[in-house]
């Protein structure tokens, strides 16, 4: 109930938007779209497209292109649908190196921009240049948030093409205000170490020399902590980090592993590209990366000795139980698989963390009468227009709030907490980090 009444506040404010920008971000993208599709139907794949469907070759249907790559070019398909087709969402192709194709998949991430980000705001943004997402949670099984009208958890943030086109649309309210996002640190690993109580797991989680996101992204792509850019570690933490978390097979995480280097762009904090660089190190194929993850999840299992051997006996209970509880006092029943099994009671309780810590900070923000106020939440993350004059009173309130009071109240916390800030006085795109100095001052870091 106290959910409820903050994302109704939340709701209510909205969050301002750049209407000229958006205007002009939607005319560019459509101009990109439209001169990529000429391109691409010039090209020679697409002659071979045209030559065996003919009048009916279109470049959105997915299926011919699939056809076109597997049968007729000869390319290996690296994802099947049930029937043993070559799969056809955008994931599936984005791993194929060859020019058209990458083409393709930008113009397809182009047209789904404008259609779902840039149209589907600038159609719900009020009169007053406001925008008001809904925010639910009751809706995702794992007891995580969800958004809608517009999903403002799903805007794109790690292709940063794409992000900068739409997030830079997003301002503060005013010129008085600042544009604020206070980042959980590593919270869902923090929550693995609370919830499966694994030392090892707890000492390293508290230890503020070690980031699991960084170190797991370097011995994955055999980097040195100062070469791991943060564009790396991301793919680090959803590629590896959490999918081995979360009953992931190492040939699968081996697999997402190579392919986010094409699909990310990743290069070392130098420049070099990472395929360039893993051949340096000695690996130059998919299978020699493969028996490598191999060796590095090996490793992780033996660091965390108690969370492996945990994991089967969580398995087991629920399968002669049917149900499992919950760190925060829920009582999950039903089919469950064993992916959702190892994730829920992590990715759930994670949340909670961050859901208490809004509703405590949207409390205290009305209680003192500021001017300051949350406009949104993603996930790990509070979001929050700022007054310039309030600035220093907010983080100092935020941060105890959310590495703090939320420990007070839920003893089960046993590893330290740390937020991650971001501000900017421009627009979403271009949030620089914050953090204290000695004098205790937050200042651009």
């Amino acid at each position: 109930m106290d959910a409820s009444e903050a994302f109704s506040d939340v709701e209510e404010r909205g969050m301002r938007i750049d209407l000229e920008y958006l205007d002009r971000a939607i005319d560019f993208t459509e101009k990109k779209i439209q001169e990529l599709g000429e391109s691409l139907r010039k090209d020679d794949v697409f002659r071979i497209w045209r030559k065996k469907f003919g009048r009916s070759a279109d470049l959105g249907k997915r299926k011919q292109l699939s056809e076109v790559l597997y049968k007729e070019m000869g390319y290996e398909i690296k994802k099947r649908t049930k029937s043993g087709e070559g799969a056809t969402n955008q994931e599936a192709f984005e791993g194929i190196t060859h020019p058209f194709v990458k083409d393709w998949v930008l113009h397809e991430q182009l047209k789904s921009l404008l259609a779902k980000n840039l149209k589907g705001t600038l159609k719900l943004v009020d009169p007053n240049g406001l925008l008001h997402p809904s925010f639910h949670f009751n809706l995702v099984t794992t007891y995580r948030s969800s958004s809608s009208d517009p999903n403002f958890h799903n805007y794109p943030n790690r292709d940063r093409r794409l992000a900068k086109i739409i997030r830079t649309a997003f301002v503060p309210r005013s010129e008085e205000y600042l544009l604020v996002e206070a980042d959980y640190g590593a919270l869902e690993f923090r929550g693995a170490a609370c919830f499966w109580k694994d030392p090892e797991m707890i000492a390293y989680a508290d230890d503020d020399t070690k980031d699991i996101h960084y170190d797991m992204a370097g011995q994955s792509y055999k980097l040195e902590r100062e070469e791991v850019t943060k564009a790396v570690r991301g793919f680090g933490k959803n590629k590896f980090v959490f999918p081995t978390l979360y009953g992931s097979y190492y040939k699968n995480t081996a697999r997402n592993l190579w392919e986010a280097i094409q699909i990310g762009h990743l290069q070392t904090a130098d420049g070099l590209g990472l395929y360039q660089h893993l051949e340096r190190q000695g690996i130059g194929s998919k299978e020699q990366f493969e028996s490598h993850i191999e060796n590095v999840a090996s490793k992780f299992e033996k660091k965390f000795s108690v969370w492996a051997k945990k994991r089967d006996e969580w398995w087991d209970d629920y399968c002669k139980y049917g149900a499992f509880p919950l760190m925060t006092g829920f009582v999950c029943r039903g089919q469950c698989s064993y992916n959702n099994l190892m994730n829920t009671p992590i990715q759930g309780p994670s949340f909670h963390l961050l859901l208490w810590s809004m509703i405590r900070v949207n409390d205290l923000l009305r209680e003192r009468e500021m001017k300051s106020m949350v406009i949104g939440q993603i996930h790990d993350s509070i979001s929050l227009d700022v007054h310039k004059d309030e600035f220093q009173e907010v983080m100092d309130m935020l941060e105890q709030v959310m590495t703090i009071d939320v420990r007070e109240h839920w003893d089960w916390v046993v590893t330290r907490l740390e937020i991650e800030a971001e501000a900017t006085s421009t627009n979403w795109y271009e949030k620089k980090p914050f953090a204290k100095n000695e004098s205790g001052v937050w200042v651009a870091a």
